[in-house]
């Protein structure tokens, strides 16, 4: 295979490469003896001293001769043309202009041989590049042979495992190297064919295959096993045998038959790929010849292209020859015109490339030299600003430390003024307000602009005396009222008034319930009429027992009066919470009440103090949390100067190592060091600027143990600019950065396109020039369309997101505005909780409700009296009554509190601890305005009626009046009793008839003046029945006898009865009396007196007329039955 391969294959490709001759090196004519390189590999240094320099020279020192030219045109076949176009254009301007003086044609001269230069290096850069391409071309075609020949060895693999012998691959080598490779591939094919039949089977062979089906008899018809008498079986086996070898030879025939087909069908099949391969090595053999046939044009062409390379560098050392001769004949003219006529015929286009190459990037050159120079200065002007900008830094820093300075000062100014205050304030109210009058006049100005503005006026509130004795009532039975079984809700003023306009039950049980602690020894003390009050109170007496018992203490005013004059249903509210409110100062001395009194003041006590102790742990921990806070700003600001200082290092080593390096450096800029903030031992002086508000709590008295320490206000913030520092300043955003759009890029064609600088007789260069102009035309169109588009979806972007921008900024300030909303109220929840649990824990404890404090003019503030929180009622020193009753009103007036006076500071102290609940009160009552009839204000419904009125229905006085006739029964019917065991007539008739008179009397009377008349004419009798049972006999004689001689007996004048101040029937009677009871005196079965002195008589019938109340009348019969029951029962146990 290796013999074959080695006749049919042409030459390896690198064989050939190494193998063949070397191209001979063509010996350019040096210039001097050790000058003999050839162009490839020519060493640039040298050839740009010798050959370029020699070069420019030369041409520099050509002489416009005009014979000479002529002589060179008629001479030379290269055209005149030509010659031009291979001088530089500064020759060709120096031969137009012979005059030129000396100073410029050196310095054009220079420029030529500078052109010139650069036009042989872009000559011989282009031979370069040529000859690159050409060998890289070569090395390609090289592989791509060593790729075919490869291809075509493995096609030939292949087509000797396909059957083929080596014999006809060579043949078909060389028949298709002599144009005969297709019949050979076809003879080649038809041998495959005819061998694989001669090689075909026999059908011999094929029967003795093992799988061909046997044609061997089974045993059973080898031999007839029957009787061969048996015509009709022997004739069925000889059947059965023919048969079998029927269906034998069959299957035997079948079984050729296809192994026939099958060796056909496989002949084919073989045939085919035989003829497949041979067809592969055909084309892959094509293949190989025409990548050798490549390989020789590459290597043509590189040999070409080393003999052009040659040419240029001998015609380029020539020129540099010529141009160091040291005269410039005519001669070296002409030749030097040929060798520049020989480059233009051997470059072209190449030429002018190059020309226009060198003159391009002359211009760029020039451009880049013009754009230094403005960046210098632009750079020049920028440092100049940076160094403008820095001085006004440098001054504007200065500033702000000097204006830095003096707000420390300032500000240790201001603490050691708010210390001033601290020591000096507060003040009397009245001396406070002297000292703003005086300054208001010093100034001349008034003073509400120097902080002390004008008190509110409160909206007048008319009869104030019976809302704040309606007030103090509800307080009461806030506090008294469950231990005194007072019915439910009446601990408000609402809840009062409701049950002194219903007038029915529940008015009845205040009363009663009020009236049982004023009943007790240490209320009334000791006495004859208090044990009297005490046993004959029931339901029908109980509103005159409640007039005697104030009219005795002197407390009720107009509803003592009242109660004397008319039924109690008739009273006005006013005077029943005159005559309520007398007895809830009287009930204050009960036992129960005085026993609440004592636990709450216990209890107020002790809850003083926890509030102390809380309040000073809480300090405690405040006062850790800022020394924690003061640690850290010292840390921070250690941190802070520890990095200034590094900074300030690290910018002096690198000043000094660019000052060693020779750099420059900029002028070292003056730092001035941060002051520190300085602290006080007692704290920062931005803290405690509510100290001179702030109360200190174990210096606190006692009576004002139902409040907590708390901080102050901050009033002096609003009238000095030293408490107005103290605050921190509210954060205000940067600006958001303003983008600068980027600038617009110039669509605008390079000088060299913009006008044509090239030879005007140079069509080929002018072509060109046009082509690229339009090209570059067109690529500057699209690129502005480009730009155009990409702008607007660029502002269309930036309008989105400004507007996205727009939106989610707009959207975080709602948001941050509803999360300060929401923290607002959070905190304002919190804190009313707080002011909330604290009114509790003091309602817990508080005896009655405690104002608020005075104001500078003695007015005293309350609120939340009788359970109404929704206004802050205001008392003034007459006794007259106003009223703030809505949020704008009450923070007003906090506002105008001044906290340097001593009543003014107690009171903003008071409101400004109470403003949430004041707040949510205010809120609560606006809302139930907005929505009338959830809860009937009662205040404005029921008008507050003053003495002397009244409601339109009468008063319903069935019950007492019912008492009186049954006790009257009761006292006719004892009297008949004893006027029937006394035959002297002691009580008149001793058959009674005059009592059962009276009984019916009583019965059948309409009227309490009927009733009264009845009852007094009964005391009468009572009166007369009496003295008879008591009167001497002699003085009986003498009544008589005066009775007939119509004269008065002396002793029925009445005596001097005491005034109702003088008279004290505990003083007048001592202790004895008090033991002669009503008990005392029916047990012992002697006769005493129904009134002991005429004086009691006289108070009895005193209250006994026609006008009189009936519960007034039911009192007067009790009475009268409470002194008459003993009197009759011993009249009964001792008859006569």
């Amino acid at each position: 295979m290796s013999a074959v391969q080695d006749q049919r294959d042409g030459p390896v490709p690198m064989a050939v490469e190494q193998g063949a001759p070397a191209a001979a090196k063509r010996e350019l004519s040096p210039s001097s003896a050790h000058d003999s390189s050839d162009a490839p590999s020519a060493k640039k240094a040298k050839q740009e001293d010798d050959g370029d320099g020699a070069f420019a020279n030369g041409v520099a020192d050509v002489r416009d001769d005009t014979t000479a030219t002529a002589a060179a045109v008629c001479s030379d076949p290269v055209t005149h043309t030509e010659k031009q176009l291979a001088l530089p254009p500064q020759k060709l301007e120096a031969r137009a202009d012979p005059t030129a003086t000396a100073p410029s044609s050196m310095a054009t001269t220079r420029e030529s041989d500078q052109i010139a230069r650069k036009i042989a290096e872009q000559l011989r850069r282009g031979q370069e590049e040529r000859l690159k391409k050409a060998m890289k071309a070569l090395a390609g075609d090289l592989q791509n042979v060593v790729k075919a020949v490869a291809a075509k060895e493995q096609a030939e693999l292949k087509a000797v495992g396909l059957g083929i012998s080596p014999q006809d691959l060579l043949s078909l080598a060389n028949g298709g190297a002599s144009g005969k490779g297709t019949g050979k591939a076809k003879a080649a094919a038809a041998a495959v064919c005819s061998a694989a039949a001669a090689n075909a089977k026999s059908v011999g062979e094929l029967l003795r295959e093992p799988k061909c089906p046997t044609d061997e008899m089974p045993a059973h018809l080898l031999m007839y096993p029957g009787d061969t008498g048996d015509r009709h079986a022997l004739m069925s086996w000889k059947k059965a045998v023919e048969k079998h070898k029927d269906k034998a030879e069959r299957d035997r025939d079948a079984y050729v038959a296809k192994r026939k087909k099958e060796l056909k069908a496989l002949a084919l099949k073989e045939t085919a790929g035989a003829t497949k391969a041979l067809a592969e090595v055909c084309k892959k053999i094509e293949l190989a010849e025409k990548a050798h046939s490549v390989v020789a044009k590459a290597q043509k062409e590189l040999a070409s292209v080393h003999e052009r390379g040659s040419l240029l560098e001998e015609t380029l050392r020539e020129k540099s020859r010529l141009a160091l001769l040291p005269g410039f004949s005519e001669e070296n003219v002409l030749a030097v015109a040929a060798l520049d006529a020989t480059l233009q015929k051997m470059e072209g286009k190449k030429l002018f490339e190059a020309v226009a190459t060198v003159e391009r990037e002359q211009q760029r050159d020039r451009e880049k030299q013009l754009g230094k120079e403005q960046r210098e200065a632009v750079r020049k002007a920028e440092k100049a600003e940076r160094d403008r900008v820095k001085d006004a830094e440098k001054k504007g820093k200065a500033a702000q430390r000097e204006a830095a300075r003096l707000a420390l000062l300032q500000k240790k100014d201001d603490a050691v003024k708010h210390k001033q205050r601290l020591a000096k304030y507060p003040v009397d109210d009245l001396d406070l307000k002297l000292e703003f009058e005086l300054e208001a006049k010093e100034k001349g100005v008034s003073e509400n602009s120097l902080g002390y503005k004008q008190l509110p006026v409160p909206t007048p509130v008319p009869d104030g005396p019976f809302l704040a004795n309606e007030a103090a009532l509800a307080d009461f039975l806030n506090v008294f009222g469950e231990a005194l079984r007072a019915p439910s809700k009446v601990n408000t003023v609402v809840g009062i008034r409701a049950v002194i306009v219903g007038c029915g039950t529940d008015l009845v049980s205040l009363y009663r319930c009020l009236l049982k602690p004023c009943m007790e020894l240490a209320v009334l003390g000791k006495g004859r009429d208090v044990t009297q009050w005490r046993r004959l109170v029931s339901d029908a007496t109980w509103p005159e027992v409640v007039r005697r018992v104030l009219e005795r203490k002197k407390v009720g005013g107009a509803g003592t009066l009242a109660l004397g004059r008319r039924p109690w249903q008739q009273l006005s509210a006013a005077e029943h919470v005159f005559a309520l409110r007398g007895l809830c100062d009287l009930a204050l001395g009960g036992a129960k009440p005085r026993q609440i009194i004592s636990k709450r003041l216990e209890d107020a006590q002790a809850l003083r103090y926890a509030r102390i102790l809380a309040y000073n742990a809480e300090a405690q921990r405040l006062r850790k949390i800022e020394n924690a806070a003061k640690e850290k700003r010292k840390a921070i600001r250690a941190e802070a100067a520890a990095r200034r200082r590094g900074e300030k290092e690290a910018k002096r080593k690198a000043r000094e190592a660019a000052m060693a390096a020779g750099e420059e450096v900029e002028d070292e800029e003056e730092e001035e060091e941060e002051e520190e903030e300085e602290e006080e031992e007692g704290g920062e002086l931005g803290t405690g600027q509510g100290d001179d508000d702030e109360p200190r709590p174990m210096e606190e008295d006692d009576k004002s143990a139902q409040d907590e320490p708390d901080a102050g206000d901050d009033d002096a913030r609003d009238t000095d600019e030293g408490d107005k520092k103290r605050g921190k300043p509210a954060f205000e955003p940067k600006p958001p950065a303003v983008r600068e759009p980027s600038p617009e890029p110039t669509f605008e064609l390079p000088k060299h396109l913009q006008t044509y600088d090239g030879h005007p007789e140079d069509r080929k260069a002018l072509m060109a020039w046009r082509q690229t102009h339009n090209k570059a035309s067109e690529r500057l169109a699209v690129a502005k369309r480009e730009w155009d588009k990409r702008a607007k979806a660029e502002q269309r972007r930036v309008t989105d997101k400004e507007r996205a921008d727009k939106f989610k900024l707009e959207e975080a300030e709602e948001q941050r505005k509803q999360k300060a909303r929401e923290e607002a109220e959070l905190e304002e929840k919190e804190q009313r909780k707080k002011e909330t649990k604290k009114a509790e824990e003091d309602n817990a404890v508080s005896v009655r409700t405690k104002s608020l404090g005075k104001d500078r003019h003695a007015r005293t503030y309350w609120w939340g009296v009788g359970g109404m929180k929704a206004c802050v009622f205001v008392e003034d020193v007459d006794g007259g009554w106003g009223v703030f009753n809505t949020k704008n009103e009450v923070d007003t007036l906090m506002n105008a509190l001044h906290s340097w006076g001593k009543n003014e500071r107690v009171l903003k102290q008071s409101l400004q601890r109470r403003t949430h609940a004041m707040h949510a009160e205010f809120r609560k009552q606006a809302r139930s305005e907005a929505e009338p009839g959830d809860e009937p204000d009662l205040q404005k419904e029921a008008p507050l009626r003053g003495p002397g009125g009244g409601p339109e229905v009468p008063a319903d006085e069935s019950t007492p009046f019912r008492d009186t006739v049954r006790r009257l029964g009761v006292i006719c019917a004892l009297a008949k009793a004893a006027s029937g065991v006394r035959s002297d007539w002691t009580l008149g008739d001793p058959t009674g008839e005059a009592w059962v008179a009276f009984t019916k009397r009583a019965t059948g009377a309409s009227s309490n003046e009927h009733l009264a008349a009845c009852l007094c004419d009964v005391e009468e009798s009572l009166r007369a029945g009496q003295l008879k049972e008591f009167m001497d006999p002699r003085e009986a004689a003498d009544r008589a006898a005066a009775a007939d001689a119509g004269e008065a007996y002396e002793s029925d004048y009445e005596e001097e009865i005491l005034e109702d101040d003088e008279y004290d029937d505990e003083q007048v009677f001592g202790d004895a009396r008090d033991q002669e009871t009503y008990e005392s005196k029916a047990a012992s079965g002697m006769i005493f007196p129904i009134f002991d002195t005429k004086f009691d008589r006289a108070r009895w019938k005193e209250k006994v007329h026609k006008d009189a109340p009936a519960a007034s009348l039911a009192f007067s019969c009790a009475a009268l039955e409470d002194a008459a029951k003993p009197f009759l029962k011993a009249l009964i146990k001792h008859p006569r």
